[in-house]
């Protein structure tokens, strides 16, 4: 039977109305919140401990039901045996997006419930998919829910939130029973700016999620125009991209609530946020394992910039460990002095940049949204968008060797779904997506000053 869209949005709201404990999955996200606030202040000792049983129980699954990882092991002289200590974690071989791309299904174990496949083309500009189960959505969740709580304390299931995120609806804005306000953040336009005010005044939701680049442009337009916002949020909840001192400054001066910024990626591998006392990101030592690693492959010192390597606990179905992430930062401390966690510390997050493209209309248009399309890109092995003229960019890529002719009409058609079809698209096949400097793989090689199109 057909269920229309009214009908879809009438059981919402009725959902909308459980009480947070009775909601789908309550059990498993209030047990990992309260895991987490029994052990947030544990020792360094404790702390590592814990870190070591459970990377001892996520290698003895993957030794002994996962094919690649035993193989790939074997081949790099690494048994569970050899894993006596957490210094010993040393000894097991890198993991690299590539390997698990080109051989997912021997990384995997599909013997659990509840399983689905994630897509996407990460900030790096490589295409691809992994498993694991419904249940660590609630798992993530209940983390991040505890991070934002040291800025607003009563945050729950039920907790509505006005979200700028990159979704791409049929208007500019929406509202989700579940979830909250949705506001577009491909439609910010000077002439949608009064509407998106008028939502949030309506609303009043207690909670800002955004991208930073979408907010800073959001914050930008109202100011531009001589508007303001009277709706006073509790927090502002940034991630996903970089949070730049200018953009910061900005969005302050228009808002003036928290920020609270975090580091994480679709692979759950690393989740690191603000506390209530500095900018610098604590690493969830519970999550998983956080590294930074050199370009010798020995961890940094503090002060030193590497890239971050990370261990997961809790994805039994694609296991990611000692995984090397592509993103790039400059270490911290293992502990906080201020809030007295013994997390490890990251200063500063180098690897992900806010990235723009820009329409026929003059638009801007955040590609992190853009991402998990990608990820369905399967006959390339790489790509970059390149734009040095409004309204058109290039599309480069590297195809699967196995592939003779990449279906480009599916990449177009997939890439207007997102991003809206006031472009015009060249595509341009090549032997290699160059490497910056630092050795990061941007997917946006953007030509054009963005900052002048914002004026």
């Amino acid at each position: 039977m057909l269920v229309t869209y009214k009908k879809i949005k009438f059981i919402k709201y009725l959902y909308s109305h459980f009480p947070s404990r009775l909601r789908f999955g309550a059990s498993t996200y209030y047990s990992f919140r309260r895991m987490i606030q029994r052990s947030q202040y544990l020792s360094e000792n404790e702390l590592k401990a814990y870190q070591l049983r459970q990377l001892k129980k996520n290698v003895q699954h993957a030794w002994a039901n996962i094919p690649g990882y035993r193989k790939h092991w074997e081949e790099n002289n690494f048994s569970p045996d050899k894993l006596k200590s957490l210094d010993d974690l040393k000894s097991i071989p890198f993991m690299t997006k590539e390997i698990l791309r080109d051989k997912l299904e021997k990384f995997s174990y599909k013997k659990l419930k509840g399983l689905h496949k994630i897509t996407t083309g990460g900030s790096t500009g490589i295409p691809f998919g992994f498993y694991q189960q419904r249940k660590n959505g609630l798992i993530e969740l209940a983390f991040m829910h505890e991070l934002w709580s040291q800025f607003y304390p009563k945050i729950n299931l039920k907790t509505k939130a006005t979200i700028l995120r990159g979704k791409r609806m049929e208007g500019p804005i929406g509202y989700d029973p579940l979830n909250g306000l949705i506001l577009s953040s491909f439609d910010l336009i000077p002439q949608n700016i009064s509407q998106y005010i008028q939502a949030i005044e309506k609303y009043k939701t207690p909670i800002l999620r955004a991208y930073p680049s979408s907010l800073y442009v959001f914050s930008t337009l109202i100011e531009n125009l001589g508007l303001s916002i009277k709706h006073n949020f509790d927090s502002i909840m940034l991630g996903s991209e970089i949070l730049y001192d200018f953009q910061n400054n900005q969005i302050q001066r228009i808002f003036k609530a928290p920020i609270v910024n975090w580091y994480g990626h679709g692979e759950k591998a690393v989740l690191a946020g603000y506390c209530r006392h500095n900018t610098k990101l604590h690493a969830f030592p519970q999550y998983g394992i956080t590294e930074i690693a050199g370009q010798d492959g020995k961890e940094v010192q503090a002060g030193e910039t590497g890239e971050i390597v990370g261990t997961s606990f809790w994805n039994y179905a694609t296991p990611f460990i000692r995984y090397k992430t592509k993103d790039f930062a400059r270490k911290g401390t293992e502990n906080c002095s201020e809030c007295n966690r013994h997390y490890q510390l990251i200063d500063e997050i180098q690897g992900r940049e806010h990235e723009f493209i820009v329409d026929k209309n003059k638009k801007l248009i955040v590609l992190t949204g853009v991402s998990i399309v990608c990820g369905t890109f399967t006959e390339i092995n790489q790509f970059r968008f390149y734009q040095d003229a409004v309204g058109t960019f290039i599309f480069r890529y590297v195809k699967t060797p196995e592939i003779k002719k990449v279906n480009t009409a599916f990449i177009q058609k997939s890439l207007f779904e997102k991003i809206g079809g006031n472009f015009d698209i060249i595509f341009q096949e090549v032997n290699e997506i160059e490497r910056t400097a630092s050795g990061k793989m941007m997917y946006l090689e953007q030509k054009l000053d963005i900052k002048k199109l914002l004026n």
